[in-house]
C-alpha cells in the first residue's frame, strides 16, 4: 500500500513545474567540498526529462550555462528499473514524488520538473558553502577486461579527534553509472548517470589523520536490474563511479554528503603506427581527462611490469619514445595506459619488432664478372634480407644512380642500353645497391665488356623530376640528355597519352609541367631522340591527389540548446588530415575523428 502511495503522489507531482528563483552561481574557489546529488526518478515519469536535462546543463561545460568544473556531480537513481535505486529513495522518507534531487544526502532538496537550472544552482551554491568535517577521498577505477572492474578506495580524515571521541564514524557509496543509460526516459532519450549499482556501500571507521582503504573487484555479470537483465555488456569506456562519504546514518541528524570523489574514465588515442618498426619508436597520441588532467602516461611489453613514462601532468597531445630492442624480434603487444586523478584507460597495439643492423645480400644473376655485352642487355639481381627491401639500384661507372625494378621472388631487374651516351664500346663497371627498412644498404659489382659492332650512340636520358612520389599539386617535369650528335627533340606523355614536348631549359635540361586532372598512381614516359633519330625511353610511376575533400552535410538539428548534431559525409583519395568548425567568424576547432573516412 505504502509503495502504491508513493506512485500516485508521484503521478501528482509529475503535472507540475516549478518555477525559478533567482540564483547566484558560486566560485569554484569558495566550494568548501565536491556536492553531490542522487536524482530520483522512473522512466514514466512525465517531468522527470526536465530535471535530467537541467542537471546535465550544470554538469557539462556549456556555453552561457553554469558550470562547476569538478566540484558537482550527480546520479539518476532509476527506480522503477533497479531494486537499489529504490531502496535508496526508501532512505529519505521525505521524497515521495518523481523527480526529486537530494543534494548532499538532504541537505538540500527540490522537486518537480525544472524551466531551468536556477534552483538547482541554488542548492548547489548553499550546498557548497557548508562548514563541515574534513575528509579526503582518492577512488580508482581500473578495467580488468570484459565486465570486470577493480575499484580502490582510499579515505582521510584530515582533523585530529575531539576528546573521549578517537574515531569518526561515516557511510560511504560508490555509485556505479553510466554516463548514457542503457534505460531511457519518458522522452525515449537516455539518462545520463544512470545507476546500475554500488561498488561500496557500507559504515566505515576513520583514526584522524589516517588513511583507510577500500579494495573490490566488481563484476558486471553477478548483477542486475529489476527485469532480471544482468550488466555483462558493460562498455568501460561509459562507465564512472561517483563516491560519497555520509555523516553515521545510524545515529547522527546530520547525515549530510562531506566529501565526493569521481572515477571517469579519460580518452585515449594513439596514432597509426607502420606494421613492422625498430629502434627508438615514438608514440604519438592524445589523451583527455573530463573533469582533470592525465597525471601519468604508462606502457609495457606484453605482461611485464608497467614503466612510468616520465610525462608532467598534462591534457592533450602527448608523445613518448620507447626503445624496441628491449624485446626480441617479432610479434609482441605495447600497451599505453593513461591516468587521470581516478581512473585509467589502456590501447594495447600489436606490433611487429624488427631491430635489423644488418644490410641486405645482393646476388648478380646477369651479366656475369667478365661477360661481353651488346645492345640492350637485362640486368638482374636477387636480393634477399631479413627486413623489408625498399630499394634495388644500379649504375655504370661513377654515374647517376638508376631505379631496378620488382620481378618476382627475390629478383630485381633493369634494361641497360648499352650504346647509350654513357656507355659505348670498352670496359665498365656496374654496381648494384640495396637497402632496406632499416636503411641498411650493400653493394655489389660486376666489371664487363660492351662491344657493339655497329658504331651507334643512343641518347643518355636521366628523370630528374619528378619521383615516384606523392604529390598534391602540378607535376614539374625535368629531365638530362645529351648525345654526340645533338638532341633532335625530347617529349613525354602520361598514361600512355599524346606526346608532348619538352622545352630546353639550360644546357642538357629539358623542362615541361603537367596538371593531374584525376586522383591516383600515374605513369610517366619520356622520349628522347638524337639528330640520327636513335631513341632512348625512360619511364616511371608517381602518385597524386589534387583535389581537396568534398564535404556534404546530410542533416542538422535545427532547434538547438544546449549540443548541436550534425551529421557529415567527408570523402577523399588520400588521408584525411583534419576536419575543424567554427560558429560565425570564431575560431577553428578540430573535431574528433572516428572512421578514416
Amino acid at each position: 500500500v505504502k509503495r502504491i502511495q508513493y506512485i500516485l503522489i508521484a503521478l501528482i507531482l509529475c503535472l507540475t513545474f516549478v518555477k525559478p528563483t533567482p540564483t547566484a552561481e558560486l566560485a569554484v574557489e569558495d566550494f568548501t567540498h565536491v556536492v553531490f546529488a542522487e536524482e530520483f526518478t522512473a522512466t514514466w515519469c512525465v517531468y522527470c526529462p526536465s530535471a535530467a536535462e537541467n542537471l546535465m546543463k550544470i554538469y557539462d561545460d556549456i556555453p552561457d550555462e553554469p558550470y562547476y568544473h569538478d566540484q558537482f556531480f550527480f546520479v539518476a537513481l532509476i527506480t522503477d528499473v533497479n531494486d537499489k535505486a529504490d531502496e535508496r529513495m526508501g532512505d529519505y522518507p521525505d521524497v515521495t514524488g518523481y523527480p526529486t534531487v537530494i543534494f548532499d544526502g538532504n541537505d538540500e532538496k527540490v522537486t518537480g520538473g525544472q524551466e531551468d537550472t536556477s534552483n538547482y544552482e541554488q542548492a548547489i551554491d548553499n550546498c557548497g558553502q557548508r562548514d563541515d568535517t574534513d575528509i579526503s577521498l582518492d577512488i580508482e577505477m581500473e578495467h580488468l577486461g570484459a565486465d570486470q572492474l577493480g575499484v580502490s578506495l582510499a579515505m582521510t580524515w584530515n582533523e585530529d579527534a575531539p576528546l573521549g571521541d578517537s574515531t569518526f564514524n561515516g557511510y560511504v557509496r560508490a555509485y556505479i553509472v553510466e554516463k548514457v543509460s542503457r534505460y531511457n526516459n519518458y522522452d525515449g532519450d537516455p539518462y545520463h548517470f544512470g545507476f546500475l549499482d554500488y561498488a561500496f556501500d557500507e559504515s566505515v571507521d576513520l583514526d584522524p589523520h589516517t588513511t583507510k582503504e577500500l579494495n573490490t573487484i566488481w563484476i558486471g555479470g553477478e548483477h542486475e536490474d529489476s527485469n532480471g537483465d544482468d550488466f555483462s555488456d558493460i562498455d568501460y569506456e561509459n562507465i564512472n563511479i561517483f563516491v560519497a562519504f555520509f555523516n553515521d546514518e545510524s545515529a547522527s541528524a546530520d547525515k549530510y554528503v562531506l566529501q565526493t570523489a569521481f572515477a571517469i574514465p579519460p580518452e585515449l588515442e594513439i596514432d597509426e603506427l607502420d606494421e613492422v618498426v625498430g629502434g627508438v619508436l615514438d608514440i604519438h597520441g592524445s589523451a583527455v581527462s573530463e573533469k582533470s588532467e592525465i597525471k601519468n602516461v604508462y606502457y609495457r611489453w606484453n605482461q611485464d611490469d608497467w614503466e612510468n613514462s616520465g610525462l608532467n601532468p598534462f591534457n592533450g597531445d602527448f608523445v613518448i619514445p620507447i626503445d624496441t630492442e628491449v624485446v626480441t624480434n617479432g610479434n609482441h603487444e605495447l600497451s599505453i595506459k593513461v591516468v587521470d586523478r581516478g581512473a585509467s584507460m589502456v590501447q594495447t597495439l600489436n606490433l611487429e619488432i624488427l631491430n635489423d643492423d644488418n644490410p641486405p645480400i645482393i646476388q648478380i644473376i646477369s651479366p656475369g664478372e667478365g661477360d661481353t655485352v651488346e645492345s640492350i642487355t637485362v640486368l638482374e639481381i636477387e636480393v634477399t634480407d631479413d627486413n623489408q627491401v625498399s630499394d634495388a639500384e644500379y649504375r655504370i661507372n661513377d654515374g647517376n644512380w638508376k631505379k631496378m625494378y620488382y620481378n618476382e621472388g627475390d629478383s630485381y631487374i633493369a634494361n641497360w642500353n648499352t650504346q647509350g651516351a654513357d656507355a659505348g664500346n670498352g670496359e665498365h663497371m656496374i654496381t648494384f645497391r640495396a637497402s632496406d627498412a632499416s636503411s641498411n644498404k650493400d653493394q655489389a659489382t660486376v666489371n664487363i665488356t660492351v662491344f657493339n659492332e655497329e658504331d651507334i650512340t643512343y641518347p643518355y636520358l636521366e628523370i630528374i623530376n619528378p619521383r615516384e612520389d606523392f604529390y598534391n599539386t602540378r607535376i614539374n617535369i625535368e629531365v638530362e640528355t645529351t648525345d654526340p650528335d645533338g638532341i633532335g627533340e625530347v617529349q613525354y606523355r602520361v598514361d600512355n597519352g599524346t606526346w608532348r614536348s619538352l622545352s630546353l631549359d639550360n644546357s642538357n635540361v629539358f623542362t615541361s609541367k603537367w596538371t593531374p586532372t584525376w586522383d591516383g598512381w600515374h605513369w610517366l614516359d619520356i622520349k628522347s631522340e638524337d639528330s640520327q633519330g636513335y631513341t632512348t625511353e625512360e619511364s616511371l610511376r608517381f602518385e597524386t591527389d589534387s583535389t581537396p575533400p568534398t564535404l556534404i552535410l546530410n542533416s542538422f538539428s535545427n532547434d538547438i540548446s544546449a549540443i548541436a548534431e550534425f551529421d557529415l559525409d567527408i570523402q577523399d583519395y588520400s588521408r584525411l588530415l583534419s576536419l575543424k568548425y567554427r560558429v560565425n567568424s570564431g575560431i577553428w576547432t578540430e573535431l574528433d575523428k572516428e572512421d578514416e573516412n
